[in-house]
């Protein structure tokens, strides 16, 4: 599949399964910090966050809280603090060493300096940010922007600045993201590889790959390993 990212002016990268793959990650941290709370209510929990993506951690223990177990109003605060602090922290372990989505490093690579590249995540933007430094992926991004702000309201961000005035793609996992790519005007990739989104391929009527090895970038040390196993 042909794909080059000077075709474009500007450039909107989802997070998790799209640059980091960390789905599989915060779908256990969140299964750990809520067992305390029982089988059932897991389970209910988990698949309101598959089923709604893109949002953020708070807005996910909210509706935990208030609408799966029904606690204490006077218990509500103290209980979220709680089940936000230790999601963070296994998450901030966790995303210093889990892979990059195939090809995804050599496609930031492929960035001409003309092209502005920005991440739009539900995730925590602190987190967000302090794991990028510290894996070398943050020079690549014009703007880095997650929770507390919603995905909506950074995109909104972005084209109130003029972000979209030229040829511009979001590339996202789940439904939101497609969503926000239509209510913005900017064409859409589905990345459904390592994407929570049920049925997001036979819903997305946009183009799809299930990573970037399917635009023919291929990260060095995939070149590296197939140029050593492979034929001359």
């Amino acid at each position: 599949m042909q794909f080059a990212t000077a075709d474009y002016d500007t450039l909107v990268f989802d997070c998790d399964g799209v640059i980091l793959d960390s789905n599989r990650i915060k779908t256990e941290a969140f299964r750990t910090v809520t067992a305390p709370f029982g089988t059932a209510a897991v389970t209910r929990f988990l698949d309101y966050h598959h089923r709604h993506g893109g949002i953020s951690r708070d807005e996910k223990f909210a509706h935990f809280l208030d609408r799966i177990v029904g606690v204490e109003p006077a218990d509500r605060d103290r209980l979220l603090r709680a089940l936000l602090a230790e999601f963070a922290a296994i998450c901030a372990r966790a995303l210093l060493t889990c892979p990059l989505v195939p090809g995804v490093a050599a496609l930031l690579a492929s960035i001409p300096p003309r092209v502005a590249a920005h991440v739009v995540t539900g995730g925590a933007e602190s987190e967000v940010r302090a794991v990028f430094a510290a894996r070398g992926l943050a020079a690549h991004f014009t703007s880095i922007l997650g929770s507390p702000t919603s995905k909506r309201e950074n995109m909104r961000l972005l084209a109130d600045s003029g972000a979209f005035r030229g040829r511009a793609l979001y590339f996202g996992d789940a439904e939101l993201d497609m969503h926000l790519a239509e209510e913005f005007g900017l064409e859409f990739v589905f990345v459904h590889g390592v994407s929570d989104w049920p049925d997001g391929r036979a819903h997305c009527p946009h183009r799809q790959i299930a990573d970037f090895t399917e635009f023919g970038f291929r990260d060095a040390v995939q070149r590296g390993a197939a140029s050593e196993g492979g034929s001359t």
